[in-house]
């Protein structure tokens, strides 16, 4: 683990991969946003804020794409899981932890990419907004592959 004094805590938010709209409609399954990942980056915790109570419980995924806009490799709640449930108020921030115990860090890498994911429909959910509170983990590009410099 990182020590928390050896770099900034950041948020990044999700928006629609075609629109830019920050908000994610629960009320339907499907992929609802992504979160680009600029720098590498340890996942602290992954969060919706909720615009409405839940009218039925509900799942909210977040899947790392260590591809850009490409599903190849692509993970399943692998970098979070928020249950939604009746119980939860509007104007909540709903949580969870990473790493979950008994697992591993998620550590995501510049070009890296997280799909917000609805696989289970919650009512009345319809316009929240879902990101991830990283650690920023300090790296000079030249040690990254994934970053390709350009004249």
């Amino acid at each position: 683990m990182i020590s928390p004094l050896s770099s900034p805590t950041l948020f990044l938010w999700a928006a629609g991969a075609n629109t830019g709209d920050p908000t994610i409609d629960a009320t339907t399954t499907g992929d609802k946003a992504n979160i680009l990942v600029p720098f590498k980056c340890e996942v602290i915790r992954a969060f919706v804020l909720l615009n409405a109570a839940p009218g039925d419980a509900g799942v909210v995924k977040f899947d790392k794409r260590p591809t850009y806009a490409s599903d190849t490799g692509r993970g399943d709640g692998d970098v979070g899981v928020i249950n939604l449930l009746t119980t939860h108020t509007a104007g909540k921030f709903i949580y969870k932890e990473i790493p979950v115990a008994g697992t591993g860090h998620v550590i995501l890498v510049e070009g890296d990419e997280v799909i917000v994911e609805v696989t289970d429909a919650s009512a009345a959910v319809t316009e929240a907004r879902a990101g991830l509170l990283v650690r920023e983990v300090p790296e000079v590009p030249g040690n990254n592959s994934d970053m390709v410099a350009t004249t």
